[in-house]
């Protein structure tokens, strides 16, 4: 079990406020970060926006 450190939570907090611009580019880099949580996290969240670009392009019905 890793530790939370100040490091990871300072990381999680820049990633929030990346995500809220959804700075897919700062994810992409974060999928080499050495810590395996982040790299998740990551992944996740590029996911995420890549779901939310592609429904808010479609055409409303």
């Amino acid at each position: 079990m890793q530790a939370v450190t100040q490091d990871r939570l300072d990381l999680f907090a820049e990633m929030e406020a990346k995500y809220e611009k959804q700075d897919t580019a700062y994810f992409v880099k974060l999928l080499t970060h050495p810590d395996f949580v982040v790299r998740t996290r990551a992944t996740c969240i590029l996911v995420d926006l890549a779901v939310r670009i592609k429904f808010h392009t479609l055409p409303k019905f």
